[in-house]
């Protein structure tokens, strides 16, 4: 089914507004952008309402998902929260909580605390990529759990990824499945463990990737659906920031970013992991991906660096086999994030 939006502008004033500008192609009444706001200055008393991802249903429902925010910084408690619209963007619902940050989760895996950390911490909910399967009208919600601040030390040293899925235009979601071991892997994307089959694990001990990652987060944005029905998140990922009582936190060029994609051939019933890229000096992590006319699937990434003169660039990247490898790797100055 064809959306009715040609365009959809996305506008996030830090640190409060997320704006949206919308253009339609199908009513002649109306002409240029029209401005409509989704999160407005101080709602719910939050601090804000950052990483916005937008998506359109089959039924031509707007669906915009954000991190809610009472405290700015990554590493403090969040949760995940989603607006519809029925009248294509005009006017939004209340907010639907797909995650909230109430110490829900570590009071029932009180376990996975760390010792040293407050036993009553709240949850970091992190990261939206929402992808929407086109035959069943499926919205799958791909999210991550971050450890955070421990004892008051931003570590940051491992995330659990999880997804939810809606059946009906997000008013109503599934339970959370996890899928953290997809990502902690070898680079071709079989499980990383010994021969004992137990996992491999990183300084602080936490399962880990053959880079020694057990921090990964999909997005941020969107995944999205190819045009042979292949659904495909792509996931970034990369050392923790700090161990325990560091007196500094780990050089950006030490963190060892990277990216994979997960991917889904039978409408989201099961998830494979792609080979790992972007490693080793290019420091590939935030990206999108769109699919070109000849099939080829470009991708456009977030290029961290510790020269302010270089941490404008973006990388670039093409894969033949529907994103699960990429190739021409390239640093690309005409793009720049200020």
């Amino acid at each position: 089914m064809k959306s009715q939006f040609s365009q959809i502008f996305v506008v996030l004033m830090l640190p409060l507004l997320l704006v949206i500008y919308s253009h339609s192609i199908n009513d002649s009444r109306r002409s240029g952008n029209t401005k409509s706001i989704v999160w407005d200055a101080n709602e719910n008393n939050m601090t804000g309402y950052r990483i916005p991802s937008i998506v359109i249903t089959p039924n031509e429902t707007v669906l915009a998902f954000a991190e809610e925010r009472a405290i700015y910084v990554d590493q403090a408690p969040k949760s995940l929260v989603l607006k519809r619209s029925i009248d294509q963007g005009k006017t939004w619902s209340s907010n639907i909580y797909i995650e909230k940050s109430t110490g829900e989760y570590w009071s029932e895996h009180h376990d996975e605390i760390d010792p040293r950390d407050a036993q009553d911490k709240k949850e970091v909910w992190m990261n939206t990529a929402p992808s929407i399967d086109a035959k069943s009208g499926t919205v799958f919600f791909f999210y991550a759990l971050n450890e955070g601040s421990v004892a008051g030390q931003n570590l940051q040293r491992y995330t659990k990824l999880f997804y939810k899925s809606s059946h009906d235009d997000g008013l109503t979601w599934s339970t959370r499945t996890e899928v953290t071991y997809l990502l902690n892997c070898k680079q071709d994307g079989s499980p990383n463990k010994g021969r004992s089959g137990a996992w491999n694990t990183e300084k602080n001990g936490f399962s880990c990737d053959f880079l020694g990652r057990a921090f990964h987060l999909p997005g941020p944005g969107h995944g999205i659906q190819l045009s042979d029905g292949r659904l495909l998140i792509p996931i970034w990922s990369r050392t923790a920031l700090a161990t325990f009582n560091a007196q500094s936190l780990r050089p950006v060029s030490e963190r060892k970013y990277g990216l994979r994609t997960i991917y889904s051939d039978d409408h989201g019933a099961t998830w494979k992991a792609g080979k790992a890229f972007g490693h080793y000096g290019l420091n590939m992590n935030e990206s999108r991906i769109v699919e070109l006319d000849n099939g080829d699937l470009y991708i456009n990434a977030r290029y961290s660096s510790n020269d302010p003169k270089t941490n404008n660039h973006r990388i670039t990247g093409l894969s033949k086999d529907r994103g699960r490898t990429w190739t021409a790797l390239q640093i690309d100055k005409n793009f720049a994030f200020f």
